[in-house]
């Protein structure tokens, strides 16, 4: 699997910031695979994808959302409640 890693996704990881290069990498990650601007898998899958724990995925998801880079929010879907969560940079940058 390729991951586009944009300019402004790359300019994250060269200036000083409270994020890491694994929450880097989950943005850029979220951002390519979003649809319709909103992305639903699963912390299990995420960990999978990316070789970590659930732990990690979830202290990286609460840290890029901290940081105002993604809204996650919940919602009804086909009577489950599902995370969503959008990311705020486009795929274009």
């Amino acid at each position: 699997m390729y991951i586009n890693v944009d300019e402004e996704i790359l300019q994250l990881a060269r200036e000083p910031t409270e994020l890491n290069y694994g929450e880097i990498l989950l943005l850029a990650l979220i951002i390519n695979l979003s649809e319709n601007d909103k992305f639903f898998m699963s912390n299990e899958a995420i960990a999978n994808l990316m070789c970590t724990s659930i732990r990690t995925v979830k202290r990286w998801l609460a840290n890029l959302n901290k940081n105002g880079l993604i809204d996650i929010y919940y919602d009804t879907i086909s009577g489950k409640e599902k995370r969503i969560i959008v990311p705020k940079l486009s795929p274009t940058g």
